[in-house]
């Protein structure tokens, strides 16, 4: 989990999306609009994702700090 963090990380920094983001498309626009409609989709579903490793590795965390609690409560 944490090395998908890093790497989506690192992404979004050399502004690298993933290969799958490349077949998003959008017909019918001048191809200036067009790089920079599908650049800036690129870029907020790679922050979607990082946004959701962030989020379920505070819930890994969280639930961690209560079985730890758990344990030392008995």
């Amino acid at each position: 989990m944490n090395y998908e963090l890093i790497y989506h990380r690192l992404q979004l920094l050399y502004d690298q999306p993933p290969r799958s983001y490349d077949k998003l498309e959008f017909h019918l626009l001048s191809i200036d609009l067009y790089e920079k409609l599908l650049q800036q989709t690129k870029t907020k579903l790679m922050s979607l994702r990082l946004l959701c490793l962030q989020t379920n590795i505070y819930q890994y965390e969280t639930k961690l700090k209560l079985e730890k609690k758990e344990i030392t409560n008995e």
